[in-house]
């Protein structure tokens, strides 16, 4: 009997150990899991990457870019044209061409035509710098509405969990006579006012990551955290 017993205890005892080994294997495994999946996703990774995928801006490059080739095509064929008008030019079929000067239809091509390219390509660049802006305006906009939007949540879930706190305690003493009901009842409709609030400020937040990733091609949807955009700066008194 007492054998019996003693191979009860042990395999009471082989079981709790199991559980406490498979609880702890669990935890560390939930644990790495959250520090894993944690990333920064800072405002001039934004940037950067919404320039670098921004179809207006990239035609843009792209027209320039153009424009610079003919402008370096234009220039060498202007320059040989003249080069061959003021030379002595001949073929072995005794064709000889004297030097000429240039007239005014000429004169006008040479001065006027690399201006005229030069003046595309500023102007394109110009249109370039403006589509830049337009970018940056828009991803740090929306990098401040999400940065905004994921500390507002951050504060009001403290603020459930303070409420969900009170009511739980307010209930247990209304059952001692210590509290009234009409209290739980108030902090109640002031649970469900910051659910609402919160349900509704979580939608906003995704639907502005959604924003955020057709900007950036960058899936931040999950796994990102955003970093304070704000400017802190510390002035001392002197200055």
């Amino acid at each position: 009997m007492k054998r019996k017993g003693l191979n009860t205890v042990k395999r009471i005892l082989c079981v709790i150990l199991s559980l406490a080994i498979a609880v702890n294997v669990c935890s560390y495994n939930d644990v790495y899991t959250v520090n894993a999946a944690e990333k920064t996703f800072p405002l001039a990774m934004a940037k950067n990457l919404a320039m670098t995928n921004s179809k207006s801006c990239r035609k843009l490059r792209v027209q320039i870019s153009m424009k610079k080739a003919k402008y370096a095509e234009s220039v060498k064929k202007l320059t040989l044209k003249r080069k061959n008008q003021s030379t002595f030019r001949w073929s072995p079929l005794l064709s000889f061409k004297f030097p000429e000067t240039p007239d005014l239809v000429d004169e006008f091509e040479y001065a006027y035509k690399p201006l005229s390219i030069q003046s595309e390509i500023d102007k394109l660049k110009h249109e370039l710098s403006d589509a830049k802006y337009a970018v940056y305006e828009e991803v740090t906009n929306l990098y401040v509405n999400i940065y905004t939007l994921q500390e507002k949540i951050a504060f009001d879930e403290k603020r459930l969990e303070t409420i969900n706190d009170e009511i739980s305690s307010n209930e247990a003493k209304v059952v001692l006579g210590l509290a009234s009901q009409s209290d739980v009842d108030s902090m109640k409709k002031s649970q469900k006012k910051l659910n609402d609030k919160l349900a509704s400020e979580k939608r906003d937040f995704e639907n502005k990551k959604k924003d955020m990733k057709t900007l950036t091609k960058l899936d931040v949807t999950t796994g990102y955290k955003f970093e304070n955009p704000y400017i802190d700066i510390s002035i001392s008194r002197a200055n």
